[in-house]
Formats: structure tokens, sequence, C-alpha cells
């Protein structure tokens, strides 16, 4: 194997074509969602291959969906870095990171899996990758790309990868074409590739860090000694954080040696320290430490200690100079005092990695000298070669020395709070997975220990269940959303807002507006929808709040009977959400007391987050989707088919971004319709209208009826905007609508003449009866999960 280049193994690679493969690579449209995906599924399905099982298990760990999402919020700051966008809402400039474009990635042989990994940073991080492999690598970066693209169902990866082994491309014509080179290997080798890469490429090194343990007396003891053997033999001294010397806090030479020999001991009576098999050049160092060694200790305070068939040495000096071991599972023990811990490595501080430590509280200070002499890892001894998903490498973030920051300040965005309003979305669906209703939904595991957050969802049954969220996914839902009510006209620079949605009993709205709020930087004023009303009147006033933000039932009510107050404030605008806001009371809101905005402040759902949102030129329910975090499909409503676009539908949403739950094509119960129509805000995005919940579509009497065209009916005909519902019976021989309206009553024969269908049914077939009830909204029948009025209720007995 030589070239592998865009999935197929080529036998040569001219300059020329190699540009074209970069170049192509480079302009492949290949989303960041795409690429986890394919490393998720990879990880779930790689083979062995005769690997080591250790690092088998390492590489399935790191292409996880999970390990690479917490791997690039911890380097690049969020689940999408490379979106640009406003980093304060009160300003117009955007940023983001991008790509460096083309990374080198020059690996050395002495790491297996190290390309890979190496290969597996340079794609998530979006640029186009070429790996030359050292001549003396087996060819495991081979067999693992291989498996890699059969995962790939973009069929784009392909295009971003380019494996090089044993051929004749000079080093200086690689570097040509490339951005940035990442070399691993020693001194000598980063000198002379770096001597080669001009000052307009970005030169990114990983060379040999040394790392050491740090003991203090009271542990010095033989269960410290066993876990530094521990740490020596695993993977024979040949990691990074592999301890090369043991540092041993105010030591004498007597204790030195005391610590020797239990160190002894624990190599000796260690199941796994066999014979290693080392060339003669290894050999031929480690018998001239040795002897050097014995040497000096018949006139010096050191001594050595080795096993008899050379599996291990100890190496004894009292002096705290630096030293590196010739590995092989050699330790050097030294003594060290705290004030010269950073004398002692002031000249090595650029090859400092990890301190295994085992010390007692009386000394923990010493860490704060061992930061201060250049160290970038401290871990307990026994766990020096363990890693955390996200972790720097070596005091650097991998992923930020790959990419560029890059900003915008552009006139024409200012209105948008991110660079992709611009653009044409993309949907990340998997077709092949089934419906989820809101029973599947409610049958999902809640033993993530992820899970910190939990919220009432009301089922459609009226059982309470619970809605999950990790703190990060909450503050990424809320991030969203607060973009939303950003679009919507809320302006955090200049609004004083009151919250008054409803808090307590799990119920989300309250706290999931205040930290909305708080990303957005406003000015807030936490009110809830507490139950004075004349004491909220009274403080909209006295402290000039402009911008409401509640449920239409509590707005309405507070209006209503404490109007008199309220219209000696300045409310300028309302958002709204978790109910329908009446037509008439906007009307008298806008023209009584000079609201001039009321809009939806977002339209979601507990289980799902946030799914929608109305600019300034979005009308009655039409709403963009908040695309950042949600897919959205249009069903059928007898089938699990796409209906055409303009047509209604069942609004199914796939989450994007939820860690302790996989939301997939979840249908939440709502009805709606794509708008295909550009809006003029100029956001190129999914817009849908919300045209009501499954449940309003009902039949009677062998004819199907709507909710919505009684609603649009008693609005336009009958200048009725208030609460009403439906409840369909059979207490008679056939079924019956009964329409029951707030303090009116309307005569059916008026009522149904304006509704085809419905006077068909029951004027002239007479297949089903219609009734018109006049009823005050109070005795509505109400959800006992959420409180709110049903719309429909069916009561017929079959």
């Amino acid at each position: 194997m030589s070239i592998l280049c865009q999935g197929k193994y080529l036998e040569e690679l001219t300059k020329t074509e190699l540009m074209r493969y970069v170049l192509e690579g480079m302009s492949t449209d290949l989303h960041l969602d795409e690429i986890i995906d394919c490393l998720d599924h990879f990880s779930k399905n790689v083979e062995n291959l005769e690997m080591d099982a250790f690092l088998l298990a390492e590489i399935k760990e790191f292409c996880s969906k999970d390990s690479l999402k917490q791997k690039i919020v911890s380097e690049l700051g969020n689940h999408e870095p490379f979106s640009i966008k406003k980093n304060e809402f009160q300003n117009a400039e955007m940023e983001g990171y991008a790509p460096l474009g083309s990374l080198l990635h020059i690996t050395s042989a002495n790491s297996e899996g190290l390309s890979f990994l190496a290969l597996v940073e340079g794609l998530i991080s979006q640029n186009m990758n070429i790996v030359k492999l050292s001549r003396r690598d087996d060819d495991l970066c081979f067999k693992l790309v291989e498996q890699l693209l059969k995962h790939d169902r973009s069929e784009k990866l392909q295009k971003r990868i380019l494996l090089l082994k044993n051929q004749t491309l000079d080093l200086s014509d690689l570097i040509d074409v490339v951005d940035g080179v990442s070399c691993w290997g020693g001194d000598s080798a980063l000198e002379s590739i770096k001597a080669k890469v001009p000052n307009n490429k970005r030169f990114i090194p990983w060379g040999h860090k040394i790392s050491f343990a740090l003991i203090d007396n009271n542990s010095a003891n033989a269960e410290t000694s066993r876990k530094l053997v521990d740490e020596i033999l695993l993977n024979n001294q040949q990691a990074c954080s592999a301890p090369q010397v043991c540092y041993l806090l105010d030591a004498s030479y007597e204790q030195l040696m005391d610590f020797a020999q239990l160190l002894s001991d624990s190599f000796s009576t260690h199941e796994d320290c066999n014979e290693l098999d080392l060339d003669i050049q290894q050999r031929a160092e480690l018998t001239n430490y040795n002897e050097l060694l014995r040497l000096e200790s018949l006139f010096l305070e050191k001594n050595l200690i080795t096993s008899k068939k050379g599996e291990w040495r100890i190496y004894i000096e009292k002096n705290s100079d630096f030293k590196a071991s010739p590995l092989n599972r050699t330790i050097w023990i030294k003594s060290i005092t705290s004030n010269n811990i950073v004398e002692t490595f002031q000249k090595h501080r650029g090859y400092l990695q990890t301190v295994g430590l085992s010390i007692s509280d009386d000394n923990f200070d010493v860490i704060n000298y061992i930061l201060k002499a250049g160290v970038t890892r401290v871990r307990e001894l026994g766990r020096m070669q363990e890693s955390y998903g996200g972790e720097p490498h070596d005091g650097e973030y991998a992923l930020r020395r790959f990419v560029k920051r890059v900003s915008l300040d552009l006139d024409i965005l200012k209105r948008n709070y991110r660079l992709d309003e611009k653009s044409e979305g993309r949907q990340i669906i998997n077709k092949s997975l089934p419906v989820m209703t809101k029973e599947d939904f409610q049958s999902l595991s809640l033993d993530d220990e992820r899970n910190k957050l939990f919220f009432r969802s009301g089922g459609s049954s009226g059982k309470s269940a619970l809605s999950t969220f990790s703190y990060h996914s909450y503050h990424t839902q809320m991030s969203a959303a607060s973009e939303g009510l950003y679009a919507a006209g809320l302006d955090p620079r200049n609004d004083r807002c009151m919250n008054l949605f409803f808090g307590g009993g799990l119920y989300g709205g309250f706290l999931s507006f205040f930290t909305i709020l708080e990303k957005m930087k406003a000015l807030q004023f936490p009110m809830a929808a507490y139950e004075d009303l004349e004491f909220v009147a009274e403080s909209i006033v006295e402290y000039q709040v402009d911008t409401l933000l509640g449920m239409p039932s509590y707005i309405v009510e507070l209006f209503t009977k404490k109007g008199s107050i309220l219209k000696k404030g300045c409310v300028k605008k309302i958002f709204f959400g978790g109910e329908h806001f009446p037509e008439k009371m906007k009307t008298l809101l806008i023209k009584d007391y000079g609201v001039e905005i009321i809009r939806s402040a977002s339209y979601g759902s507990v289980d799902a987050g946030p799914l929608g949102f109305q600019c300034e030129y979005c009308e009655g329910s039409i709403h963009h989707l908040n695309e950042s975090i949600q897919s959205l499909e249009v069903l059928s409503l007898e089938s699990d088919k796409e209906v055409p676009d303009g047509e209604v539908g069942r609004l199914v949403f796939t989450s994007k971004a939820r860690e302790t739950l996989s939301i997939d094509r979840y249908d939440l119960g709502d009805l709606g319709r794509i708008v295909k129509d550009k809006c003029r805000c100029m956001r190129k995005g999914l817009r849908f209208e919300l045209l009501g919940r499954s449940g309003d579509i009902f039949r009677s009497g062998g004819t199907f009826f709507n909710f919505l065209k009684f609603e649009k009916i008693l609005k336009d005909s009958f200048e009725y905007s208030d609460q009403f519902q439906i409840i369909l019976t059979n207490e008679s021989t056939k079924d019956t609508i009964n329409l029951y309206l707030n303090g009116i009553k309307i005569e059916e024969v008026d009522f149904a003449s304006k509704y085809k269908d419905l006077s068909e049914a029951f004027c002239h077939e007479l297949t089903t009866d219609f009734k018109v009830i006049k009823s005050v909204s109070s005795d509505f029948i109400s959800s006992k999960s959420s409180g709110k009025i049903l719309r429909v209720v069916d009561q017929r007995q079959y």
C-alpha cells in the first residue's frame, strides 16, 4: 500500500494531481454532523484488525459521537464552532472558526494508531488531510480508513483524506500544497521539517515530552511503589506521560535507597515484568548507563539496582538535576525540595508534560510550584497515562491549532444573529428510523448520568412525565431560543423586560426565559405569573417596563383587570408562548394601550426544545425553523410519507443538539405546512405554518372537520376571538358536535351556513347533530398536566 486517495489506491501521484485533489477536498461541502455521524458508526463497527486491544478501545472511544462532541465543545467552545455568529447580542460583529484549509500530518512510527487519530482531528476541524506515514509504519492506518469510508453515507468524506507511504513526491511538494504542517517527532526531525515550512504556512509541532512522579515521605510506601511500577510497565514507558524520573520530596539519601528497595520488590513480584526484547543498540546504551553509574557510586551519593536478567533498572541520585531516562523500564530516583522545583526545571520547561503525584495534604502547595515550572498535566500516581474527553494535549488544544478565527462586520447582517441565516438550510434526518410518538418519548431511558435537569412534560393521557436535559444541551437549546427572540424584535440593548411566565411545579417556562434573557444580557425583572395582579401592574409602571414575556391567558387577565394602572405605563412589546393569543385582544392592546409588537416568543415543546421563531415579517402562525438545533419533516395524516410542499401534515422534528436523549423523527402532535415563499427578512432557512393539533381534525358522522375552520368562521363572520371548545358526544343515535362559546350564543343554522361540510352533514344529509352552547371559559375542560384548555374533547361512547 502506498497511496490512498478519494477511497482508491493509486500507484503514483504527480504534484499537479495532488493539487487538484487538495482543492477538490477543500471545496467539498461536508457538514460537521455528517463527519461525526460517519465516525460514530465506524466506532461501533470497527473490526479488530489484529491491533492491541487497548488501542482498539481507545480508537472506539475517541471516534464515538459523545467523545467527539465533548472534544469539540471543550476545544472550540460550542457544538457548532464553524457557525459564524455574534458573540454578543448587543454587537453587530460576528465571529467563528474556519478550517486552515488543508493539513499535512507527518507522523512517527513509534506510536501505533497515532496517524489515524491525527487524521480524525484533522477531519473534525473541517480540513482536507494529507497523512504522510513513516516508512517503518505498518498498514493499520490504511485499513482503518478503509473501514471508516464504508460508513460514509455522504460519500464525501473520502475527498478529505489522502494517505501517502513510500511515495516519490518530495516533502517540499507536499508542504507547497497545504496550509498547515502538523508534525510528530524528536527535536532534530522537527527542526529539519520546520526549516522547509515557509512563514505563510502554519507549523504545528508535537515534540517528545518528559513526565515524572513526585512523592513525599509520608507516601513513600509499598503501595505507592506498586503504582509507580504499574506506570513504568504500561507500554514500557513509550508514552510521553510515562514517568522517567521519580522525585522524593525533601528526602535524604538513605530515604531514597529505602524507597528504591521498595520499588525493586514491586518490580520483582509484578506479574507483567517479563523480559524485554531489545536490539543491540538499546542494550549497549543501557550497559553504558549502568557502568557509568556504578563507577560514580564509588565516590558520590549514587547507586543502582537492576534485575538479574535486565528486565528493569532503578538509578538513584541524591541531586535533583533533571535527567531523561534511557527508558525500557528505567527510572531515576532523586530528591527535590519545594523551593527549588522551578529552578530545577527552568531549562526543560518546553519538554515537561505529566506529573504523577502521591502527597499528603501538608504538601499540597507543591502543586503551585509544579505548574510554575511548566508542567501541563498533574495526575494521581497510578493514573498518569489516563485521559479524559476534550483534554488538552501537551498544554494545547489540537483543534484550535488546526483552525483560524474569522470575523465579519457588514451592514447587511445587522438584523441577523448568524451568517448561516443568509444561506439555505440543511436537514439532518435518518429517515430509516420509525416516527417517534409521545408514548415512545416517555418510554426513553432516563438513566444517563448527564441528566441533570428535569422538567415536567404533560402526556396525551394527562399522565405526567419528565423531559430531561444535560446542562450543556439545555444551554444549547436556550441559546437557539435567544436567537429566535432576537429575530422576533426583542432589543437587549434598550428593552426593559419582565418575565411573566409560570414557574414551579417542574414547569420550565419561567426558568427557560430567565436563561434566554440572561444569554441576551437583557435587562430583566423576573416576576413570574405572580397572583397579585395589582403589584405586577404597579411594578410595570414603577420600573418603566416596556417589554412583557408570558402566557397569553395571564397577560390578557392582567390587562383586563388592571388596565387602568397599565395605561399609565409604556408597554410597547409583548412576546408570548404556550397558547394562542386572541386576535381581538391583540387589537385592543394595540389600540388602547399603545403596544407596538405582539409576537410569538418561541414555538417549542418541553420534550423537543425550541422549534421555531418569528421575525418581524411572520404573520399569524408562520415560523422560521430553529435550524441550528432542529430538522423538520411534514408527514401525511394517514401514513409516514412526506407530503408535497405546501400541503398540511404532521410536523415531525429531529433534534440535532441533545446529549442524553436521541430525539429522532418526533411527532409532537402539531399540524402544519411548509411555506415556500421567501421571507422579507431574507433568512433563507425553512419556514412553516402552524395549523393546530393533530386532534384538531376530527371525524363526526363520517365527515372530517377542522377546529381551525371553526376558529376562522368565528373570527371572520361573527367577530368572535375569545376562547371556545368543541366537545363530541353521541348520546342520541348519531354524533353531536357541541360548540361551547364564552358568553355568547350563535344560531346553529347561521354558523353552519358558513361551513360547507358542516352544512351538508347537519342541514342536508343529517349525519351529525350540531349545537352552539353559551358557556363561560372557566367551565371549559382543561388538561390535567398543563392546565391548558383542550380544543377538541371526544366524549363519545363506543
